[in-house]
């Protein structure tokens, strides 16, 4: 209908997966590089999950056009089968024959022949299956006990699977622990940013034959407001925004088409509401009353609290991160005793950390807008006492809360006014569900890991070649609070709510079983049990990487790396470098033993968790979790 009206061959948006169409942004092509790495594997199992419509099965047709010609597949699109019904469908997919009515062991028999001839004859076998979170656990362990079957070097049955985040969720159940062992490798798809909603937008229309611009910069920016950057959003938009503009013989598509699709197909009059409470109707009246009554009282008077019990999940968050001076937390809390906490001043001589995100990513945008960065110095001396002495702030209601969470100016200036007179929180858990509902958005979390390392965002740029520019690499990881913390650096934290919604959190600090988290513009002391609770297993850290490095040092590498390598073990023994112009038995037996030490694999080669150790230990620049962790 719209097609010549706008120049076009083809519908460009689509909601059907065609390959001419495919868009690989920087996020899918990691992804990509994830799972080919975990393939060439020695097997297992490889995950991979995100948000509905981010792309997961646009990735793994991609990999399954990428596959070696000597690799079977069976692709499974159906998984909520029981047990019997799953090794069937693998047999199907397979073409290998079984008798009507067969039993588990007759097709396990089958299918472990299958894999056996299959290996004999140099071919691999790969099985995908989508949509994974409908698995039963009883069906996840028959997929293992697939697995077992191995040669000496690899095994037999490579098991993709492709999920939304419950999926995580469900990997980590106890029963399913012995699985999640064998994952060797696992990526979380995040939505596209601003920038790539446009080459997104852009490259489509191409493939229809427009090369003309026909989204303006609004449109883009409300396109990625109202969808989070899902590409599969994206499209039911611009469908719907094609279909008013020809309606209204309008060039360019501009923001109010945009707004006025979104009400239409997603039921959306403001941006982003699926992910803010909505303001009550009386929040404007409460916000106005609370800060006259703030700026109009008498100087505060300290206020003392005791809590019978402290919670054993999320300790007293301190102020917004607005001139506010990290005096810390406990760095072990007594479950079993009180304790009392009392708001202090900055000690003499400590100035406030000022690491806001927002202000971080304004600054790239803006030059009237400060830039706001942490200075490293001040963050390495502020004090962590051993018992809880937090600066808090009191909720001033639960509409407060929400008009603070839906209307960013009102929550800017609501914070001002509390940071002047602080009060306690009274509702601990209303304040993190607060923080956690302004943490959507992952360019936050990236900015603060910026501000820890006084670097700053670059606007048009993500988040790893901005850190390219400035010196620092980037580098993505599996784990958990444990490798977390061996690694020892701050970290972009893929989290979980309760409702199995993303959200981006930064590991600021760890203190024992506590761990300071900051979530948009605010910093919480956070308990183990807690994180690990919401955390997805992905994170991502800056480091600095010495200059002239590889990816990795092994036998074949030159001898200057080498002899690098040499020093740097020596100056971790304490002892006198040797002169040497190769990996001989000696330095690697050394390699391989700090290896051990670090909970890495001893491969005897210097890969990049082992130069990020290295560099953990060797260099004394850069913020660090546990500040006391030097050889």
């Amino acid at each position: 209908m719209y097609k010549a009206f706008y120049g076009l061959s083809d519908n460009p948006f689509s909601i059907a997966p065609n390959p001419h169409y495919l868009f690989l942004s920087d996020r899918h092509r990691e992804a990509l590089t994830h799972l080919t790495y975990g393939l060439g594997e020695t097997g297992g199992f490889v995950l991979l999950t995100g948000e509905v419509g981010t792309g997961k099965t646009t990735v793994s047709r991609t990999l399954l056009n990428q596959l070696p010609e000597h690799t079977d597949t069976a692709f499974i699109l159906n998984p909520s089968l029981t047990e019997l019904e799953l090794l069937a469908t693998l047999c199907d997919e397979l073409g290998i024959q079984y008798a009507e009515s067969p039993t588990l062991k007759q097709l396990t028999d089958l299918i472990s022949q299958y894999l056996l001839k299959n290996h004999e004859n140099g071919r691999n076998t790969v099985m995908i299956i989508d949509e994974a979170q409908h698995l039963r656990a009883e069906v996840l362990e028959q997929l293992r006990l697939l697995t077992n079957l191995e040669t000496d070097t690899k095994k037999l049955l490579q098991v993709i699977l492709i999920g939304q985040p419950e999926l995580q969720q469900l990997l980590k159940r106890q029963e399913l622990r012995q699985l999640a062992q064998r994952i060797t490798a696992r990526y979380h798809l995040l939505p596209l940013n601003e920038e790539e909603v446009g080459l997104y937008v852009q490259h489509r229309l191409q493939v229809a034959g427009r090369y003309e611009p026909l989204f303006n910069s609004g449109a883009i920016k409300a396109l990625h407001k109202q969808t989070g950057g899902i590409p599969r959003l994206i499209n039911l938009l611009c469908e719907r925004a094609l279909m008013a503009g020809y309606g209204q013989s309008k060039l360019p598509i501009d923001r109010k088409i945009i707004q006025s699709a979104a009400s239409e197909v997603l039921g959306l009059d403001a941006p982003q509401q699926r992910w803010f409470w909505p303001a009550a109707s009386g929040c404007g009246f409460a916000v106005s009353f609370a800060v006259g009554l703030l700026l109009f009282s008498p100087e505060s008077v300290p206020v003392r609290i005791q809590a019978a019990q402290p919670s054993s999940q999320v300790q007293q968050p301190i102020q917004p991160l607005k001139n506010i001076a990290v005096q810390g937390a406990a760095t072990s809390l007594d479950r079993e005793k009180r304790y009392t906490m009392d708001p202090q001043p900055f000690s003499q001589g400590q100035q406030p950390i000022n690491v806001s995100p927002k202000a971080l990513i304004a600054s790239q945008r803006s030059e009237e807008v400060p830039l706001a960065a942490a200075s490293l110095n001040q963050y390495q001396q502020a004090s962590i006492p051993m018992q809880q002495q937090a600066i808090a702030q009191e909720e001033l209601s639960h509409g407060v809360a929400r008009a603070q969470a839906a209307d960013p100016n009102i929550r800017e200036a609501t914070m001002s006014v509390v940071q002047q007179h602080p009060q306690p929180y009274t509702n601990k858990q209303s304040a993190l569900a607060n923080a956690i509902a302004q943490s959507r958005d992952i360019e936050l979390a990236y900015a603060a890991l910026f501000g820890v390392w006084q670097k700053t965002p670059i606007h048009g740029l993500t988040a790893c070649q901005a850190a390219k520019e400035q010196g620092l690499s980037c580098y993505q990881q599996q784990g958990n609070w444990l490798s977390m913390s061996q690694l020892n650096y701050p970290a972009v934290v893929y989290l979980v709510d309760d409702s199995l919604h993303s959200f981006y959190g930064t590991v600021v600090r760890i203190e024992g079983s506590q761990m300071l988290l900051q979530l948009a513009e605010q910093q919480l002391w956070v308990s183990r049990e807690w994180f690990t609770e919401h955390f997805s297993g992905t994170y991502e850290i800056f480091w600095q990487r010495p200059e002239g490095l590889p990816q990795e040092i092994s036998r074949s590498s030159s001898s200057g790396q080498i002899q690098w390598l040499e020093n740097s073990l020596a100056r971790l023994d304490n002892k006198s470098p040797r002169l040497v112009n190769r990996l001989d038995a000696q330095l690697e037996q050394r390699l391989k033993a700090f290896q051990r030490t670090q909970g890495l694999k001893p491969d005897g080669i210097a890969g990049r968790n082992t130069l990020i150790k290295l560099n953990l230990f060797l260099s004394l620049d850069g913020p660090r979790l546990q500040q006391s962790e030097r050889l």
